[in-house]
């Protein structure tokens, strides 16, 4: 016992490793962004949340981000050099690439792989479907309980993934976009912590094929710091603007002013956003969700607000792909 805690809380160092990692294309390139660690605790591999996650999610605050370093891309015939953030967060844009294979190294050279660690699919191929679907993970997918900071947390730590509860409206308008081949991008402002966490649970409830993004990647001292405001409107801003002749229909839920980040979306891309779905949840602001909704309305965008009582219905979804 006390051999397995000691090697639980030595941690790795002999590498970079990629925490996560993602490459999709769109219409007019592919976009590669990832999160690179230095130093990374053993507890924190992915295989361990799904069963002992309490301990990966608290030890997932000590890893040390690859911050401010050079990583080299080989995508196709060439190499790319990107230097990471503070968060170990990385991107690159390849315009008008089609790219099905990449590898990340530490050198020039290209001698030292730098290992991908995530579980969670990598690629996303352009879909042929002309409308996408954009969605919140919190109180949308899944019951998190934001509006309670104590709640919240203890969901997170002690709820299993296998018992985490799902949406079940949300569910099933994600299981008739699977099933149409339907495009999803899942945007939240959770830290980049708990990636292996939620995407766990999205594969337990069969949604693996969505794109994730999340917020940086933090320390316990990043804990404390407020949030990027425009996380997620730039997210689904930048989704927007590499697929042109795309159309979306948005997903979210009452208790993050989703409606009001959808509103600006819609009146920055007019005729791009094709419906908006909006969860009721006990924390409901009539006035607040009026003020936007009303401004939904003036651009002739269809919502709808669901909850526990509301069945889903595939003609509730009639602007998809058509």
């Amino acid at each position: 016992m006390f051999k397995l805690r000691s090697d639980l809380n030595k941690m790795v160092s002999k590498m970079p490793v990629i925490w996560q990692l993602s490459v999709v294309q769109f219409e007019l390139g592919t976009a590669v962004n990832g999160v690179a660690l230095a130093e990374i605790y053993p507890s924190t591999y992915p295989e361990q949340f799904f069963n002992h996650h309490a301990l990966g999610v608290i030890r997932s605050y000590a890893n040390k981000p690859y911050a401010i370093k050079e990583l080299f891309i080989s995508a196709g015939k060439e190499v790319y050099s990107v230097t990471t953030k503070n968060s170990g967060k990385f991107s690159l844009w390849l315009h008008g690439d089609t790219i099905n294979n990449i590898e990340i190294y530490a050198d020039a050279s290209c001698n030292t792989i730098v290992p991908i660690i995530q579980l969670y699919p990598v690629y996303y191929p352009l879909a042929d479907q002309p409308i996408e679907i954009i969605s919140d993970i919190d109180d949308t997918i899944l019951h998190s309980f934001t509006k309670t900071a104590m709640r919240r947390i203890l969901t997170i730590l002690l709820k299993q993934p296998k018992h985490r509860k799902i949406v079940d409206f949300t569910r099933h308008l994600l299981g008739y976009a699977r099933e149409s081949r339907t495009k999803v991008y899942c945007v939240s402002k959770s830290e980049m912590n708990l990636f292996h966490l939620l995407t766990n649970i999205l594969v337990l409830n069969g949604i693996s094929d969505s794109i994730v993004y999340l917020f940086d990647y933090l320390t316990y001292s990043g804990l404390l710091a407020s949030r990027e405001k425009n996380f997620k409107p730039e997210q689904i801003s930048s989704i927007s603007q590499k697929s042109p002749g795309k159309r979306f229909c948005l997903i979210g839920d009452d208790t993050q002013a989703d409606i009001s980040t959808y509103s600006d979306i819609a009146e920055q891309f007019p005729g791009r956003i094709c419906s908006v779905f909006i969860r009721k949840t006990k924390a409901f602001n009539l006035h607040f969700q009026e003020f936007h909704y009303q401004r939904l309305h003036k651009l002739n965008i269809p919502i709808l607000y669901f909850d526990e009582a509301t069945a889903f219905d595939t003609s509730m979804l009639k602007n998809i792909n058509h």
